[in-house]
């Protein structure tokens, strides 16, 4: 893993505003209330836990990520929230635990998003959010990158209409939000999906 420069630093006020107060990430804050508890899989650098904290959100948080190197160093930047390493396809959490389940620039990584997100849709109470950085795809069939001895992923492109009839199928849920397109502070587009608890 390499820490570089996304970590953010509370002596450097420039690198931090790059991380928070970003438009698809304030239209997600917008999507939760104050006191909602957060569960963020695939928590990287700790930029949902800078978010969370600038928009004054008084809930619970929770990070977990598959990578080890990642949690300590959150573990490390925001010792005030819980971090944990744990597998997104099995969430060691009890059913209906958290509010909010986030998957932020996480699913890209995972051989399948459907184990995930049934895993979110488990631990949650009210709200599943997704926000991609990778389009997905006009295919009919998904991809699966891999890059190295490994066999570690370095990102999946999904077919959108597989992915929206999942979704869609998913029982005692509803999609309230399908494929939002919001830019980035550098006109990169995320694309947001939220599911709500029937």
């Amino acid at each position: 893993m390499k820490k570089g420069n996304w970590w953010s630093k509370a002596t450097d006020p420039a690198m931090y505003q790059k991380r928070v107060d970003i438009p698809p990430f304030k239209f997600v804050a917008s999507m939760y209330g104050e006191n909602d508890s957060i569960f963020d899989v695939g928590c990287g650098s700790a930029i949902w836990a800078d978010n969370h904290k600038f928009y004054k959100k008084k809930g619970m948080y929770k990070g977990t990520d598959y990578t080890p190197e990642y949690v300590e160093e959150s573990q490390k930047q925001h010792p005030e929230y819980e971090w944990e390493v744990m597998d997104a396809n099995n969430l060691k959490e009890e059913d209906n635990s958290w509010d909010i389940y986030l998957a932020i620039h996480a699913l890209e990584y995972t051989r399948g998003y459907e184990k995930p997100i049934l895993e979110g849709c488990r631990i949650a109470r009210k709200k599943v959010v997704i926000v991609w950085w990778v389009p997905l795809s006009q295919r009919e069939d998904n991809v699966i990158r891999t890059v190295n001895q490994k066999n570690e992923v370095e990102y999946s492109l999904y077919s959108e209409n597989l992915f929206n009839r999942f979704i869609h199928s998913i029982k005692g849920w509803k999609v309230i939000v399908s494929n939002l397109i919001i830019n980035d502070q550098h006109g990169r587009p995320n694309y947001i999906f939220i599911l709500e608890k029937r």
